[in-house]
């Protein structure tokens, strides 16, 4: 609790009434003074730690001439009693000002008194429990920064990567979800199979940013409160403005297979879910050694070089670079590393560098929506690729490449080498991953639809995907 006797904190308020209705949900950690302020056409609000309450607190508003007025330019239609059980009061509001504080007031002052703090006679197990929810938790993001939730772990959060289905695998819930990329909900999950089991997700604020990935709408999200905000560490810009304004951000990183390792334990850390989080990790390590079984016995002969696509645009073609997605587990050159030396996460050749390097295998980006094999063996150039030639191009499974790395695994591998994956069942081992992770149970249409079977029905070996 970042509030105490003699500090004052401030911030605009935004949506009061809804986080007065909100409030009576939640149990009760601290009682505090409030000061109400009109300056012109805003509304400020001043708190003070007054004492430490572990039960219910009955709130009395004072001055009912100036409550009437300040409530109707609330929006507030009462302003009777409220019964604030207010951990998630404090929560809601400590979050917005931990950055900003006042030791006095020049402005003029409207006062409201909170008063009236009594406790109930509420079970020692109940206060015992409200002690712990309320203890503060210190996490090191991905900038090394230590970044202390004061009030416990995060009960709901605000998502900047486009990560919503893989978020899903640690909550089994979209009710944690407060606001999340727009892009992701219409491109990525929108018509997947999580939808279909948590189709609140599609309904979560999507209003969080300012135009591109890097500007958050700083007001949208402070009207959400969440408890935690996961940002990319991708620069200042799209962190510090929500750090100034008091929230919670636990910046996280992307580029290789060491960062979405570390990106997924940061979103279960934040949300006191770690056990969960070791429960994928562990069944992650059991895909990989019976992958790397295969793959690390492999002679020189049986390598290949493969090339992963993560765009098309006329003669321009995005590569990824230093790493391929299943690089944790198959042992084959990516060209783009190897042969093209490029040292980034990504790299754009043109079609004739491909043709140079000339890879046995191709797989497509499941992101790519409009590109599939067909477009390389209808391709008047690259139909004289090797790949292409021997009709081994594929589009990637839409399984997640952060929580359910086992199914891209199975699938490059198998592909690559499938006289080594004789009595492995890909079907069997997609119910098994969408069970465990998002507890569903999928059908053979969904498997079909996981594993791109209409796109890649042409293409070489894939059969033994198919019902």
């Amino acid at each position: 609790m970042l509030v105490s006797s003699y500090i004052w904190k401030y911030l605009p308020i935004l949506s009061f009434e809804n986080r007065v209705k909100d409030a009576s949900r939640y149990s009760l950690v601290k009682c505090v003074r409030l000061t109400i302020i009109l300056n012109d056409d805003k509304i400020f609000l001043f708190i003070r730690e007054e004492n430490e309450v572990t039960e219910e607190c009955g709130i009395r508003l004072c001055a009912p001439f100036m409550i009437g007025f300040i409530g109707l330019a609330m929006g507030l239609r009462s302003y009777g009693d409220y019964f604030c059980r207010t951990k998630k009061l404090l929560g809601v509001v400590t979050n917005m000002i931990k950055s900003k504080f006042l030791m006095g007031s020049t402005v003029g002052i409207m006062a409201l008194g909170l008063v009236g703090c009594q406790a109930s006679d509420n079970s020692q197990k109940e206060k015992e429990s409200a002690k712990v929810v309320s203890e503060p938790v210190t996490i090191v993001d991905g900038r090394d920064k230590e970044v202390v939730l004061e009030n416990g772990y995060a009960e709901n959060f605000v998502l900047f990567p486009a990560e919503g289905s893989e978020m899903l695998s640690i909550t089994q819930s979209a009710k944690p979800y407060l606001g999340m990329v727009k892009n992701d909900q219409e491109n990525n999950i929108k018509g997947d199979v999580v939808a279909k089991k948590y189709p609140k997700i599609l309904d979560v604020n999507s209003d969080i940013m300012h135009g591109d990935w890097s500007k958050p709408n700083v007001e949208s999200i402070l009207n959400l409160a969440p408890d935690v905000v996961y940002q990319w560490n991708f620069g200042e810009e799209g962190i510090k403005p929500l750090e100034d304004a008091g929230i919670d951000v636990v910046a996280v990183n992307w580029g290789t297979y060491a960062d979405d390792i570390e990106r997924y334990t940061l979103y279960g850390e934040a949300l006191g879910k770690q056990d969960r989080v070791d429960e994928v990790f562990a069944h992650h390590e059991k895909s990989k050694q019976a992958v790397l079984k295969v793959t690390e016995s492999l002679t020189e002969d049986e390598q290949q070089n493969h090339v992963f696509i993560g765009n098309v645009a006329e003669n321009k073609i995005t590569t990824w670079g230093t790493e391929l997605p299943h690089t944790a587990v198959h042992k084959v050159d990516n060209l783009t590393y190897t042969v093209g030396k490029f040292d980034t996460p990504d790299a754009e050749i043109n079609v004739e560098t491909l043709l140079e390097w000339d890879p046995d295998m191709i797989v497509i980006g499941d992101f790519l929506k409009d590109i599939t094999p067909e477009y390389f063996y209808n391709h008047p150039v690259l139909k004289n690729l090797t790949a292409v030639k021997e009709k081994r191009v594929y589009k990637a499974p839409t399984a997640s490449q952060l929580d359910n790395p086992g199914i891209t695994w199975y699938f490059y591998a198998f592909l690559a080498t499938p006289e080594k994956f004789k009595d492995f069942s890909m079907r069997e081992q997609v119910r098994e991953d969408y069970k465990l992770l998002y507890n569903i149970d999928v059908t053979e249409e969904e498997i079909d639809q996981i594993l791109n079977v209409e796109a890649n029905k042409n293409s070489k070996y894939f059969d033994m995907f198919m019902q």
